[in-house]
């Protein structure tokens, strides 16, 4: 395995703990603060000195939570697809906003990644979701991602870089006709 296979694994490994903690340390503090004190889970359940591990009871099955997981990773999938294409640097920053706000629009919560998935089935708090309801979730997930990147690969590809919007095309494909509304409205000026 390369430097940077093993740099980028490592760097998706923490982003994702840390997400999964951010989630389920928020959950734990709102169930503290609503008087509750029975949440449990891996990196925030050791931020609260609570047992690492518990195998989650909170149901979430259905046609609405599996349509909830598609939206929220084909959303997730495509907003990282569309930000490397404009603005590499960015993807993290468009994640970050992304899952706090799909978090809030869906009803799943918005897990959009298996890995967050299996994390969140071993906390018994809000956030937690029973193990045998992993699978339909991570089947979901797949789905919506396999759909954002097709739409995706149709959205930047459009062949012809003259058919498609000038704030599609790589900064370094940019000519300097590009609008000033749409370069500023989607890049910053030096990136022209």
């Amino acid at each position: 395995m390369s430097a940077s296979l093993s740099r980028a694994l490592a760097a998706e490994a923490l982003g994702t703990a840390l997400l999964v903690a951010t989630v389920v340390g928020s959950g734990v503090m709102a169930e503290r603060l609503a008087g509750g004190n029975d949440a449990i889970a891996l990196l925030a359940h050791a931020m609260f000195e609570l047992p690492i591990l518990q195998v989650s009871t909170h149901a979430r099955t259905g046609p609405a939570q599996w349509l909830s997981e598609f939206v929220a990773t084909f959303g997730l999938v495509g907003a990282i697809l569309c930000t490397l294409r404009a603005r590499a640097p960015a993807v993290p920053y468009v994640v970050g906003l992304y899952i706090s706000a799909a978090y809030w629009f869906t009803a799943s919560t918005s897990f959009a990644n298996p890995a967050v998935t299996v994390a969140r089935s071993l906390t018994n708090t809000f956030s937690g979701i029973q193990p045998g309801n992993v699978v339909a979730f991570v089947v979901a997930q797949l789905i919506g991602a396999v759909a954002a990147l097709a739409f995706a690969n149709w959205l930047l590809a459009g062949g012809n870089q003259e058919s498609q919007p000038a704030f599609l095309n790589r900064p370094s494909e940019r000519n300097s006709k590009v609008p000033a509304a749409a370069a500023v409205s989607h890049f910053s000026v030096d990136d022209r």
